[in-house]
């Protein structure tokens, strides 16, 4: 979803930017926030009856809210409490951003077949520049296991598999899919 509505749920001043009133909480939200070593989206947004367009410069999530944080400060939230937001996400920078994440998978998966099944995900760093896989391993990589890892990594990718995406619950998740679910 690029495009969506929400409602203005509060606004809060930002703590980090000399209490710049310009973190908006919204009902629901499409919008990515920085997590995983993933970049958050960004975009842009309308006030219902503010004749101002705010650009998403940032975005996190703190328990179950995900704070929107804006270029410029935000009218009084008595003024905009809620009225309707509309919602636009940079489409290419979230596309740059999915394939930048689901490439890591495919070379963490190429790492499993060629190293090993002890192999395993110990972090990583997702831009529109570039994805970055730590992974865990008891010695440094040889070029010879690096070329192998690419070349596997290619072959997935050449195969053009399809990916599905879909919503499960956290619970279900882990019973189907173990610890190789993280």
């Amino acid at each position: 979803m690029y495009n969506f509505e929400a409602q203005v749920v509060d606004v809060f001043s930002n703590v980090l930017d000399k209490n710049k009133r310009n973190i908006l909480i919204v009902d629901r939200s499409a919008v990515y926030p920085t997590s995983g070593g993933q970049q958050n989206d960004t975009g842009s947004l309308k006030i219902e009856g503010v004749n101002e367009e705010y650009k998403i410069v940032n975005a996190e999530k703190v328990g179950k809210v995900i704070l929107h944080i804006l270029d410029k400060e935000l009218p009084a939230t008595d003024q905009i409490k809620g009225k309707k937001v509309t919602i636009n996400i940079d489409e290419q920078r979230r596309d740059q951003l999915r394939a930048h994440h689901t490439g890591t998978h495919i070379v963490f998966a190429a790492c499993r077949r060629v190293l090993g099944p002890h192999v395993w995900q110990n972090g990583a760093k997702k831009t529109i520049e570039s994805a970055h896989l730590d992974i865990t391993h008891y010695k440094g990589l040889s070029k010879e296991e690096e070329l192998a890892i690419e070349n596997d990594t290619n072959r997935i990718i050449n195969e053009c598999h399809s990916i599905s995406k879909g919503f499960m619950n956290k619970t279900d998740a882990e019973l189907k899919y173990g610890f190789n679910l993280y």
